[in-house]
């Protein structure tokens, strides 16, 4: 443990990043070996003289350690800045593929608290060019940037700026009436309108998201190689309907090399789900009896996801997620993702779209993020 003296002018922010550790090691750490009166809250004490801090490498080289020895607690412990990643997300029924690749900015506000944009999408390694896909990258435009809650775990729990994200719906609304018309058209914002309109339902479809449902995973928790502990796992491997719940195991070890030391999380595992195989083929919400079928056959899936995590700040650098249903047609979502270390030119103009329905060639009839 070491002391740091304040000098005038200092700030909590500036001394973090003196010391090169986040607000949340810094206030965390003092708070635990300090007097009553010493307490750090949102400022610094106007009396206070200096600050117990543990050098960060310190930190990381106990974690290590600990880690070696077969029991490990990952905590969640971001620095308060942006991280870019560029990400691909595809989407395979039977033979048929579809892919989209975007970057997305996702920007650390607070320790539980994340801001998101998304940003350059290429659609089957095209940018949009049919029309109904310019008109989801317009209507989800609205949802952007997303401000989103994250618990110690590391899952979303609540999306923090609805009003704000339903008020630049309306406005845009107002625009694309201007620039589209017809029947089709006319559906196609209408059932939109009722999810983004609507806190709950415009939560539960963001939920599912793809990327956000590999990203906000639960990684962490306590860890133990020797008795590695069983998890229900969801996802939303149909999109339309209720995620797909896997039952799975973490396995968290250690890679090193000359150049870098990193986390790797391995999560593997099976479905679970109460649904069956003619549920799924029906896109059931619920178990459904069929009262001639005694017996009904459950639907097989797998679930694999690997993780490396850089130690400092227990940062993602990169994922790998691969979820199968053997249905009819078979049915599976895979998700990579990568850090970018250079951080590229801000660009507000963002947007995402669901690729759950497949685009087939000259395809006039396609499912959106949000609704079709």
């Amino acid at each position: 443990m070491k002391k740091y003296l304040i000098k005038r002018g200092d700030t909590l922010e500036s001394i973090a990043s003196a010391l090169g550790l986040s607000l949340f090691e810094l206030k965390n750490f003092h708070n635990n070996h300090c007097e009553l009166f010493q307490l750090i809250g949102d400022k610094l004490p106007g009396r206070l003289k200096e600050i117990y801090y543990q050098p960060k490498e310190a930190s990381v080289n106990r974690d290590i350690s600990q880690l070696k020895q077969g029991l490990f607690t990952l905590n969640l412990n971001p620095q308060l800045k942006t991280n870019i990643y560029q990400v691909m997300v595809s989407s395979f029924t039977g033979e048929k593929e579809n892919t989209i690749k975007f970057k997305t900015e996702i920007t650390w506000l607070e320790r539980n608290k994340v801001r998101i944009y998304r940003t350059d999408l290429f659609i089957n390694d095209e940018e949009p060019n049919l029309m109904a896909d310019k008109l989801a990258w317009e209507v989800v435009s609205s949802l952007y940037p997303m401000d989103l809650s994250i618990n110690t775990s590391g899952e979303i729990t609540d999306l923090l700026n609805d009003s704000e994200i339903q008020k630049r719906w309306n406005a845009n609304k107002k625009d694309l009436e201007d620039n589209y018309i017809g029947e089709t058209f006319e559906r196609y914002i209408s059932k939109n309108d009722q999810i983004i309109s609507s806190s709950g339902l415009l939560f539960q479809q963001i939920k599912k998201d793809w990327f956000y449902q590999t990203f906000f995973n639960g990684l962490y928790h306590e860890y133990s190689n020797e008795n590695a502990e069983t998890l229900n796992c969801l996802f939303p491997v149909l999109p339309f309907i209720p995620a797909v719940e896997y039952k799975v195991n973490d396995q968290i070890n250690l890679i090193e090399d000359e150049n870098e030391t990193l986390y790797c999380i391995d999560r593997k595992g099976v479905s679970c789900d109460e649904r069956s195989l003619f549920d799924f083929e029906n896109e059931a919400y619920f178990p459904v009896r069929v009262p001639e079928e005694e017996s009904l056959p459950p639907a097989v899936g797998k679930y694999r996801a690997r993780y490396f995590l850089e130690p400092k700040y227990s940062e993602i650098e990169s994922l790998y997620l691969e979820c199968t249903l053997e249905l009819a047609e078979k049915r599976k979502v895979y998700v990579t993702a990568s850090r970018v270390k250079d951080k590229s030119t801000y660009v507000k103009e963002v947007g995402i779209i669901n690729i759950g329905q497949i685009k087939e060639e000259k395809s006039q009839y396609r499912k959106s993020f949000l609704f079709d």
